[in-house]
């Protein structure tokens, strides 16, 4: 199985919670020989996503066996980005959140991952990076360790 990694990027702020998260894990993926793919969705429009397939976005779902999630909600572009990819079972599933405030963020999430038959590979979840800098080293730190323990789930 190949070892790749598609992150669906959904959040508004390229410097926020979600984008710091992101980075961190990516480079702890990538520091055990993964090939991670980072799509950033936010500047999609929503009407097009809707309307047919990202084709380059759907093939590389295809491709990758581990999908991860990063967005302060799961409506949206988000939404519609998963809606649109008809993601496969067999795929395994991360999700990154920049807002954990709200018990429905992962609520929903856990609803996507049993209503599409994949397997939960757990969190990342951390408010406010940008305001909070005591909170940034651990989040960071177990966003990488997330990314770099891909490795024995292959």
């Amino acid at each position: 199985m190949k070892k790749r990694v598609l992150i669906l990027n959904a959040s508004p702020s390229l410097t926020g919670t979600v984008s710091l998260l992101v980075k961190s894990f990516s480079q702890g993926a990538q520091k055990e020989g993964f090939t991670v793919d980072e799509y950033v969705l936010a500047p999609m429009d929503l009407e097009a996503l809707k309307s047919k397939k990202p084709l380059d976005l759907f093939l590389e779902a295809e491709a990758s066996p581990i999908i991860v999630l990063a967005s302060p909600s799961m409506s949206g572009i988000l939404a519609a980005v998963l809606e649109s990819l008809e993601i496969k079972t067999g795929s395994r599933m991360a999700i990154l959140l920049g807002s954990c405030d709200d018990k429905a963020l992962a609520q929903d999430y856990l609803r996507y991952v049993k209503e599409h038959g994949l397997e939960d590979l757990g969190s990342v979840v951390s408010s406010r990076l940008d305001r909070f800098p005591d909170r940034t080293d651990e989040a960071l730190e177990e966003a990488f360790r997330k990314g770099q323990n891909l490795i024995g789930l292959l």
